[in-house]
């Protein structure tokens, strides 16, 4: 899953990991992407930090129990 606010980098991103054939999900905003994570299975997270409606530290946080691997830039 690609979680980034924008929508050209996230695109930019998706259309990579397709040409390797991962199957991408996206999603522009946290809480999009914590309900998701809490529905569905993802081998991988990408996570940009500064997204709307809620940060990708607070994401971590929120997601601290569930063993999924995240890529997200240092604090």
């Amino acid at each position: 899953m690609i979680v980034e606010d924008d929508v050209s980098i996230s695109d930019l991103i998706k259309l990579n990991l397709n040409m390797m054939n991962y199957e991408v999900k996206q999603v522009y905003d946290g809480e999009e992407a914590l309900k998701l994570i809490k529905e569905e299975k993802f081998d991988l997270i990408i996570l940009d930090v500064m997204l709307p409606k809620l940060d990708g530290f607070s994401i971590m946080e929120n997601i601290r129990g569930i063993q999924i691997p995240v890529l997200q830039p240092p604090r």
